[in-house]
């Protein structure tokens, strides 16, 4: 669940994986390096101005509303950006995106390492 919508994705399902890598690589060969402008601060640096600045942010909202409708589907974006996206907006959502993303693999690995913990294991127990 991510501010109130739900996206169907496991971090653990290979598919859903891929879908987003496909999505990915789709969104940043038509808008190349958008979505790095809230990561990057030296992109930031080499926009001529605020026009330069206002035209790539506005670009990487684009790419942002393309990458998430990409991956769970048309008009994924207007219920998480709702109908005036803007690219800090939609830099928040992402890394809250991410943050998910984390928490599911974090959590496989507390179960994984506790059913490990709890295994008994068989065989001869190495008495003599």
């Amino acid at each position: 669940l991510l501010r109130g919508v739900q996206l169907p994705f496991n971090a653990l399902n290979e598919r859903h994986l891929q879908k987003w890598q496909e999505v990915g690589v789709e969104v940043e060969e038509r808008h190349p390096g958008a979505m790095d402008l809230g990561i990057n601060p030296e992109l930031i640096q080499q926009l001529g101005g605020f026009e330069d600045m206002s035209k790539k942010y506005a670009e990487g909202t684009q790419a942002f509303c393309e990458l998430f409708d990409g991956i769970f589907g048309d008009g994924t974006s207007e219920k998480l950006f709702g109908s005036e996206p803007y690219y800090g907006l939609c830099l928040e959502v992402y890394f809250e995106f991410l943050n998910g993303v984390e928490k599911q693999g974090e959590r496989y690995g507390k179960r994984v390492s506790k059913n490990i913990a709890d295994l008994k294991p068989s065989g001869p127990k190495g008495k003599k």
